[in-house]
């Protein structure tokens, strides 16, 4: 049933030459009793001959397919087009289980020291989807999933630059953390180590949205994710501030390291806060 369908599958050029042709019949009909009715008498050969050699055509072109379309069928026939389809399905959902997976460790602390390794193999799966969205458009076939947002060039080498210091942070926050654990001693300040849990697993979720902004292709609304990113900015300046405050009142002098974290916080902060990243003046690309 599925081959008898894909012979029958009439493409919008081989459409538009068919009603060509339709149109070139009906126009022929009306000559023979119009006021060219004169030259048709005098040469009806030539003239319906012209016509009709019009028409038939445009019922060949109608008839005809080209090789790109020819190729689209043998690639239907085959069932190449349906695995490319669950291809797609399949990377999209696995992008969506990692960043689930991201969410849920974001509340480790031993996260970070594995970071880099999670952040490869997500360029992997992205790369693997932007490959076959690249096929799906090459072949001309619609989409059926894969959703693409552009921004300006400004605003994402705004992004580029504090997607750096968010990264930054993070790194600082290892280093608060080895201090951490030879200083302060988990049973004795529950409430120190509350606090750097809640503080770290922030800044996870900040880093991670802030990549998603900085991807290419961006398959984020950017004027939501934005939104999310600077929620997650502001929360972790607030737990990195009450984490201060904790060590303070136990006794212990905050890392200087605890400062840089700070100022590269509230930095990206304030200037996503004055960044237009919303939809106006950007393209979106949505599939049908």
């Amino acid at each position: 049933m599925f081959r008898l369908k894909s012979a029958f599958r009439v493409s919008q050029r081989q459409l538009t030459w068919a009603l060509a042709g339709l149109v070139v019949v009906i126009v022929t009909a009306v000559i023979a009793a119009g006021n060219l009715r004169v030259i048709y008498r005098a040469e009806p050969d030539f003239v319906l001959g012209s016509f009709l050699a019009v028409a038939a055509y445009c019922f060949a072109k109608a008839t005809t397919r080209t090789s790109d379309e020819r190729v689209l069928e043998e690639l239907h026939r085959t069932g190449a087009l349906q695995r490319l389809r669950l291809a797609q399905r399949d990377v999209s959902a696995a992008m969506r289980r990692l960043t689930t997976y991201y969410h849920s460790q974001a509340e480790s602390l031993d996260f970070v020291a594995g970071l880099d390794l999670y952040e490869v193999i997500f360029d992997d799966i992205d790369e693997a989807l932007a490959n076959i969205d690249g096929v799906m458009q090459i072949l001309g076939v619609p989409e059926e999933q894969s959703v693409t947002y552009e921004i300006e060039h400004v605003s994402r080498q705004l992004l580029l630059r504090h997607s750096r210091g968010v990264r930054e942070a993070l790194n600082r926050q290892r280093k608060i953390y080895e201090w951490l654990i030879v200083t302060v001693r988990p049973g004795e300040q529950p409430g120190i180590w509350d606090r750097f849990g809640n503080m770290t697993s922030d800044l996870l979720k900040a880093h991670f949205a802030m990549r998603m902004l900085c991807a290419r292709p961006l398959r984020v609304a950017p004027d939501e994710q934005s939104i999310e990113l600077i929620g997650y900015l502001e929360v972790s300046y607030d737990r990195a501030v009450e984490f201060a405050d904790k060590l303070r009142v136990g006794g212990f002098k905050p890392p200087e390291v605890l400062d840089t974290l700070l100022t590269d916080l509230e930095g990206a902060k304030k200037a996503l806060l004055g960044a237009r990243l919303a939809l106006p003046g950007s393209h979106q690309a949505a599939a049908p």
